[in-house]
């Protein structure tokens, strides 16, 4: 290679400087090279070298050139001077960290910075151009290439800083961007001026304040970075460019906004922008505090000229003074210093739009919101055409240019003359004002609820807001409505007045327009205070504002809503007023969701929430207020909202929901019209719920139905006619799908709009509650009237489908069968059912359920006593007893027992009636459930299913477990059972009403369900005939006949603890047994009665049956305890407990069944005996002797709990029954017993013969009864003639007992078996000789060599010997013991000898001499019962007699011995 590296080189001719903005230093991520160099880069890519880095290549007046770029850090400028041969590959594409060395006479350095020295400028960080050459470098590319490359680095930086501003106009600013968008010193760009109107000078403070809230929509002001002053954008003061830094000086009272102009518009630029109000000569205007109080006349009419009158201005040129009118004193100044492209023409339109928005704002604040809301009656209402209203003292804030009050009153009226403001003197002012200033002070007018509308506010308000919402004002937005009739303006106003309340705390008032005559003037209308609620005029306002006569006017209302408190605060500080409590609404914390744009206080809110005064220099003067108004104006059917300096939110949400509140009245007209063409017999009109594409060839209507989201859908009825306004979205939603409960539903009930065909209302509209309710609310009175239709056709045609899915769902019989359901379900089922047969069967275990059950037997004899007995027998249920207990047949007759059952409770309220009776207990309740679950078991067995139920609600749910207050327990069991057949659905309903347990039979065919399904002639008779067989298997007082015996069987047996303790049993049988004179036909178990009278017996009656009391298990009887239950007041003495003998044993008998066949059977039997006397202390003698006992016989099968569920086909017999007779009061001696006898018997003898059927079990049953009453009674006369003979030996007994010693006598009584009655009232004697021989007849004894045969020698002795032992034996045992016993001739004797510690024997020794008998002897009262027993436990009674035997044995030996002696 002939040439090396580096032969061609060129070197460097010139080096271009270019400063890099901090916001171009950084690049993408991870390219290492920064956005200044791509910028550059992308303007260089034209000329760049191929296979070269960073090379480009230009061609300049026929020399070729090379350049490179490089990026320069601060701290390596100074190399640019010291070294100068370098070569240029030395020199690095990124940051260069060698040193640079270039010959100072071949480089030409050109550096783009400015407004800065070059050592100052290379101390920043730069981009350097390099260029290499042989000849120097041309104009194109020292000036057009680098003013090229510079233009691209600002485009770069513009589009970071727009960008950054689009996403955040917060964004902090730093100081190369403000010197970036404003260079300093710099010029601005442009200066816009506008003029204002002479009426705005003294409010400038104002205007500027109202201009910058304006201006803030589309500007916004900067933030820095750094917090000098220094560093922020300065306002430019002069006409010439100053040369040094200190030409611009910071101003702090200058007002600087930042425009970036928006995205969309398709260009990019910033500018800062200045706004100034200066003079004519461009001086600064400085606006001061005003020293003297005044304000703006009213404004009382407008029209468009004046308002462009007063809102006019007109942009002005600084090059052209000749065209600023002579009478424009200040202007609005906007300097602009742009950066790119903002669009001049755009912004200075908005700029002006702004301008004129913040005198619409003036005016308002200050011409139109310091008018009350109603002004009173008696005053004039206008000063000739100009119609003032008000006029009060103002302040005018001096000026720099000097203008006075009265120069500048005179200018107004020269600039608008006699059209808008009011004359007055400044030195005095008229009566209009007087009184005006009086309306300020009086809190009815100031709210509106007296007097009549200001004229500002329904001449000037709505049309002066009208033109600046047409022309843009930011603070003001209008919107219009359409209604479809007028009778919708009221209800809409009515919501509407709850919207405002809801949404903000704005008080809105209605008005209605009035029209009168008046003497002296033409026909004016007047806005009077008027409430949808109440009538038009209230007697009130007629007082105050005489306007008797007046008629209202075509429909046109006006609606004003502010808050009263905040209009009252800005009229006290416009008068001057310095201690002012100011609402919470001035905070703008806590109205910035109500409040657009703030007012500019006189305090200062400090951090605790309270407010401080301003410095001196901002008193009440310099406050700038800023209210709000909502005014809405109805002119027949169009309704228009006029909003000011209400919040975006605020705005958007009232207009939303009034355009709701619209379309759904709209809606409620659209049904309104479908009702009436309904009731007009026209249904083929379409007008509600069809797609506008069918509506016809109106358009508007086409319209609103696309636009209306109420009218598309038909579920929204209901809600449109109950509801004026509409509810949340969730509930539309929901509102289709809870119409209706399942689909096939939704097919069967007709179209909205032909729900009146062929059907009528139940009563007509004006016999209705709502006609009342909703007076002014037509749609509300004819809606409702048509939804009851469609509720009632919804009801059948739902309980019909409920019932159709009831009789599937059992039909089905599988797990699904067992769903429980709600007692609603029940009702309706019920409801739809016809009552084929019901039973009442009364349980008689409660004395007071027996004597409800007497009271209403006794009621239905006497309302039956003229019927005749075969009317009876057609009433009668499964027992065929022709007796009024049976009642069967339809809902009249238990109605019936119902009042009877309430009528008996009452009759007995004011009787005695112990604590038992008074409410029922618990036991009482268990055997109430007992039965039912019982019987349901019976019900089950003939195919019933039980019913599962279900609480509808958890209110509900509640309302049934808590216990019911009227009812008891067992009055609140129900149960129901249900067998679904083909031909239709049986259901039987269970339940208590006291005294009766109820059985309904309820049947429903399967031709009157909703589906109405087609049966054949068969399935129907099939149906028919199960109703029939059920009707007469229930056997419900067969079933109650044996649960009574059943359970009293239980009760004697001691099993089971039924009753409580001391129940009285052989009140229950009486009772029991005067109800059912003979039993029901298909019983398994009977009773019945007897008595057995004794008569001469040889102890008395009441002392013989204590003693079987006490002796019951002797004679295999058990005493139960009966505490008597008495219609009385016991306040003599208590009653007396009674006793019973009852037991239990096992019979059999034979019946022949269905096919004559002989079958056995097994019953258990159970015996009650009652002894039936008076109290033992009134006893008479002539009944002491005679026993009378009743007695009981309960029968009850083992095998057989339910009755007969088959019919017999061996025809029964007719017997005579009697009920008289069945318990008549024995007669003793002449003497009734029962006649002073304790009343315990509820339920009387029913003094009725009646001829009875008796089927052949039932005949069968009752002669194994009689023959079972018969062995019975021969048992009790048994047991009580043993009972005599037992008693008889024992008071004898006793007898033998006496002259013991007392304390001895005391012992042996407690060592005893028995305590007997006999001796225990002091009556009995010693024993005689004849008694003894007596007892010695009734006792049992043991010879002496029975017990021992080794004892046999001591009965063979001599006579003498014997005399001798007597002798022995008494001194032996002493005369405690020893009874000695001698017949009246002395030839025979006996000698006893008690044993002390068992009394129940006693050994005996007998000498008769006459029939020449010796015995020794143990005598014992009863034989002794030898019983098993251990050596832990030992028989006492075989020691205690042993022992005496042994004792006796050795007195005999003791004188045997003497004798041998």
């Amino acid at each position: 290679m002939i040439f090396h590296p580096g032969h061609f080189s060129c070197n460097r001719i010139s080096v271009v400087f270019f400063s890099l903005h901090p916001r171009l230093k950084t690049g993408p991520a991870r390219s290492g090279v920064s956005r200044g160099i791509q910028a550059l880069r992308s303007v260089l890519n034209a000329f760049s070298v191929n296979n070269r880095k960073n090379m480009f290549v230009l061609e300049s007046a026929g020399n070729v050139f090379y350049l490179r770029l490089y990026s320069m850090a601060g701290n390596q400028s100074h190399y640019l001077e010291s070294e100068s041969n370098q070569s240029n590959e030395e020199l690095s594409e990124s940051r260069c960290s060698s040193a640079l060395s270039l010959h100072k006479e071949e480089e030409d350095t050109v550096s783009v910075f400015s407004g800065h020295g070059r050592l100052s400028r290379l101390q920043e960080e730069c981009i350097m151009l390099s260029i290499h050459g042989i000849a120097n470098p041309g104009p194109d590319i020292k000036e057009d290439l680098v003013h090229v490359l510079q233009n691209r680095l600002d485009e770069a930086v513009l589009d970071i800083i727009t960008v950054m501003f689009a996403r955040n106009p917060m964004h902090k600013l730093t100081l190369e961007d403000v010197h970036f968008i404003q260079k300093p010193g710099e010029k601005p760009s442009c200066t816009i001026c506008f003029t204002l109107p002479c009426f705005a000078l003294p409010y400038l403070h104002a205007v500027s304040h109202y201009l910058q809230q304006n201006l803030m929509q589309f500007l916004y002001t900067p933030n820095y970075l750094d917090i000098k002053p220094e560093q922020y954008f300065q306002e430019f003061v002069g006409s010439e460019r100053p040369t040094a830094r200190a030409a611009t000086l910071p101003s702090n009272d200058c007002h600087i906004f930042l425009f970036n102009r928006p995205p969309a518009s398709g260009q990019k630029g910033i500018a800062c922008i200045v706004l100034t109000l200066v003079e004519k000569d461009g001086r600064k205007v400085d606006i001061l505090p005003a020293k003297t109080t005044n304000s703006l006349p009213l404004i009382t009419s407008i029209s468009t000229e004046q308002f462009m009158s007063l809102t006019a201005t007109s942009q002005y040129s600084v090059e052209d003074a000749s065209s600023l009118p002579s009478n424009v004193e200040t202007l609005v100044q906007f300097s602009i210093w742009e950066k790119g492209d903002v669009g001049i023409q755009q912004l200075t339109e908005k700029l002006q739009h702004s301008v004129r928005s913040a005198l619409c704002d003036m005016v308002t604040e200050y011409c139109i919101l310091p008018a009350p809301l109603a002004e009173s009656v008696g005053e004039p209402i206008a000063v000739e055409k100009s119609q003032i209203v008000e006029s009060t003292q103002a302040s005018i804030p001096s000026s720099s240019s000097g203008s006075s009050l009265s120069s500048w009153r005179k200018l107004m009226h020269e600039t608008f003359p006699g059209k808008l403001f009011a004359q007055s003197d400044s030195g005095e002012e008229s009566q209009l004002e007087v009184g005006v200033k009086a309306g300020l002070h009086s809190d009815r007018h100031e709210s509106g609820d007296r007097g009549i509308v200001h004229c500002v506010y329904h001449r000037v308000a709505p049309k002066w807001l009208d033109c600046c919402a047409e022309l843009g004002v930011p603070s003001v937005h209008k919107h219009s409505y359409t209604l479809s009739n007028h009778y919708s303006v009221e209800l809409v106003l009515r919501e509407y007045q709850s919207i405002v309340m809801n949404s903000s705390d704005l008080i809105s008032k209605v008005f209605r327009e009035i029209r009168g005559t008046g003497a002296e003037r033409k026909a004016q209308s007047k806005f009077v205070p008027f409430s949808p609620r109440t009538p038009i005029l209230s007697t009130e306002l007629r007082r105050e504002s005489s306007l008797d006569g007046e008629i209202p006017a075509t429909g046109n209302y006006l609606v004003i809503g502010r808050n009263t408190k905040q209009w009252r605060a800005c009229r006290a500080l416009q008068e001057g007023s310095v201690s002012v409590e100011l609402p919470p609404l001035f905070d703008a914390k806590t109205h910035k969701g109500y409040q657009r744009f703030d007012s500019i206080l006189p305090y200062t809110q400090t951090q605790d929430g309270h407010h401080s005064p301003q410095p001196e220099a901002c008193k009440p003067s310099n406050f700038v207020p800023r209210q709000r108004l909502l005014i809405l104006t109805v002119k027949e059917k169009f309704l228009e909202l006029y909003t000011y300096n209400l919040s975006h939110e605020l705005v958007v949400k009232l207009e939303k929901l009034l355009s709701r509140l619209t379309c759904w009245h709209k809606a409620r007209s659209r049904v309104m019209t479908s009702i009436v063409l309904q009731k007009m017999g026209l249904f083929a009109h379409g007008q509600f719920g069809q797609d506008a594409a069918i509506l016809g060839a109106n358009n508007e209507s086409r319209k609103d139905a696309e636009a209306n989201p109420y009218i598309s859908s038909v579920g929204n009825v209901d809600m449109l006619i109950k509801h004026l306004a509409p509810p949340d979205r969730d509930s539309l939603t929901r509102a289709p799908h809870s119409s209706v409960r399942s689909g096939s539903l939704r097919t069967m009930l007709p179209r909205f709009d032909t729900l009146m065909r062929d059907r009528k209302p139940a009563k007509p509209l004006h016999c209705c509650e709502y006609q009342v309710q909703n007076s002014r609310d037509p749609v509300a009175k004819q809606g409702l009237q048509l939804l009851e239709i469609r509720a009632d056709l919804k009801t059948k045609l739902e309980k019909g489908l409920h019932l159709e899915n009831l009789y599937l769902m059992w039909q089905q019989r599988t797990s699904n069968s067992h769903v429980p359901i709600t007692l609603e379900d029940i009702e309706l089922l019920k409801e739809s059912s016809r009552l084929i047969h019901y039973c009442a069967s009364p349980l008689l275990f409660s004395p007071s359920w027996r004597q409800s059950a007497a009271d209403h037997k006794a009621q239905t004899a006497l309302s039956t006593r003229s019927s005749s007995i075969s009317s009876f027998h057609k009433q009668s249920s499964d027992d065929s007893d022709p007796r009024s207990r049976q009642n069967s047949g339809g809902s009249g007759k238990l109605k019936n027992i119902h009042r009877r059952s309430e009528s008996g409770e009452s009759r007995r309220s004011g009787k005695f009636i112990p604590p038992g009776l008074k409410t029922e207990e618990k036991w009482h309740g268990q055997l109430c459930q007992s039965f039912m679950q019982e019987f349901v078991q019976y019900v089950t067995s003939l195919g019933y299913v039980v019913i599962s139920t279900k609480a509808t609600s958890p209110k509900e749910k509640k309302t049934i477990e808590e216990p019911r207050v009227s009812l008891s327990d067992s009055e609140s069991m129900q149960c129901y059972l249900q067998k679904t057949l083909l031909g239709g659905i049986l259901t039987l309903e269970l339940k208590y009403i006291k005294p009766f347990f109820f059985v309904s039979m309820y049947a429903l065919e399967c031709s009157r369900l909703l589906t109405g399904t087609m049966l054949s002639n068969q399935m129907k008779l099939m149906f028919i005939d199960e109703c029939d067989k059920d009707k007469f298997r229930i056997h419900m007082h067969s079933f109650a006949y044996d649960f009574h015996l059943r359970t009293i069987l239980s009760y004697i047996s001691g099993r089971v603890l039924i009753f409580k303790p001391g129940y009285h049993l052989t009140s229950f049988m009486h009772d029991f047994m005067n109800y059912y004179l003979k039993s029901p036909g298909y019983a398994r178990n009977d009773c019945c009665s007897g008595v057995v009278t004794m008569q001469k017996l040889v102890t008395p009656a009441h002392k013989l049956y204590e003693y079987m009391l006490n002796k019951d298990k002797k004679y295999g009887m058990t005493v139960m305890r009966m505490v008597p239950v008495s219609q009385f007041d016991f306040e003599a003495e208590p009653p007396e407990n009674e006793y019973a003998l009852v037991s239990l044993s096992a019979c059999k008998g034979s019946y022949k069944d269905l096919e004559d066949t002989r079958q056995l059977h097994e019953f258990d039997n159970g015996l009650i005996v009652e002894h039936r006397a008076v109290t033992y202390s009134k006893q008479p003698e002539t009944q002491g002797h005679t026993i009378v006992l009743r007695y009981y016989i309960v029968m009850a099968s083992r095998r057989e709990l339910f009755p007969k569920a088959t019919f017999e086909s061996t025809p029964g017999m007719f017997k005579m029954v009697s009920g008289a007779g069945m318990f008549d009061t024995e007669e003793v001696d002449g003497t009734k017993l029962a006649e002073n006898k304790l009343v315990k018997f509820l339920i009387q003898q029913e003094p009725v013969d009646y001829l009875g059927y008796f089927s052949q079990y039932e005949t069968q049953l009752h002669q194994l009864l009689l023959h079972q009453a018969t062995v019975t009674e021969a048992h009790v006369r048994s047991m009580v003639s043993t009972a005599v003979g037992h008693c008889r030996r024992d008071s004898l007994w006793n007898g033998l007992l006496l002259g013991v010693a007392e304390e001895e006598k005391t012992r042996w009584k407690g060592k005893a078996d028995t305590d007997d009655g006999a001796g225990k009232d002091g009556t009995t004697m010693k024993l005689t000789y004849a008694e003894f021989r007596e007892l010695l007849d009734a006792v049992w004894t043991s010879r002496l060599d029975e017990i021992d045969s080794f004892l046999k020698p001591f009965l063979h002795q001599h006579v003498n010997w014997y005399h001798g032992l007597f002798k022995v034996l008494m001194h032996k045992f002493g005369e405690k013991v020893s009874r000695h016993f001698s017949s009246p001739d002395g030839r025979v004797q006996y000698l006893a000898l008690l044993n002390p510690n068992y009394l129940d024997m006693f050994m005996m020794v007998t000498v008769d001499t006459v029939k020449n008998l010796i015995n020794l002897c143990a005598v014992y009262r009863e034989q002794l019962q030898v019983d098993d027993r251990t050596a832990d436990r030992p028989n006492l009674r075989l020691y205690y007699v042993h022992s005496h035997v042994e004792s006796f044995v050795n007195g005999c030996c003791f004188h045997m011995w003497n004798c041998l002696l």
